[in-house]
């Protein structure tokens, strides 16, 4: 009696280990994929909020040089004396630093 319960034992004790790793072999593919595309969510929304962030940061800066690169006076400033005074009379309206405008590169054509 007591090998036919042992027998039993192991059959349903083998049998439940199969069904479970069925289970776990046949849902694991959806959950990658479930996972994946969570993560393909988070990077999208991740990058969407750094390109706001670096917009909204450099947007006043590319308002300020479009305006001036379209200056007369800015434009022929490398060839004047008084450069400094110059720029402090045209940024002035932005209530922009020197040392902030000085930081922006532009190129010349």
């Amino acid at each position: 009696m007591k090998g036919l319960q042992r027998q039993i034992f192991y059959f349903s004790l083998g049998l439940s280990f199969f069904i479970m790793l069925t289970f776990i072999l046949l849902s694991s593919p959806v959950f990658y994929k479930y996972e994946f595309s969570k993560g393909d969510v988070f990077l999208k929304q991740r990058t969407h909020v750094l390109a706001n962030y670096i917009e909204g940061f450099f947007s006043k800066y590319i308002v300020m040089i479009e305006y001036l690169s379209k200056h007369p006076k800015v434009i022929k400033a490398y060839k004047l004396s008084e450069k400094e005074t110059l720029v402090k009379r045209i940024v002035s309206p932005y209530k922009i630093s020197l040392q902030t405008f000085a930081s922006i590169r532009i190129k010349q054509t």
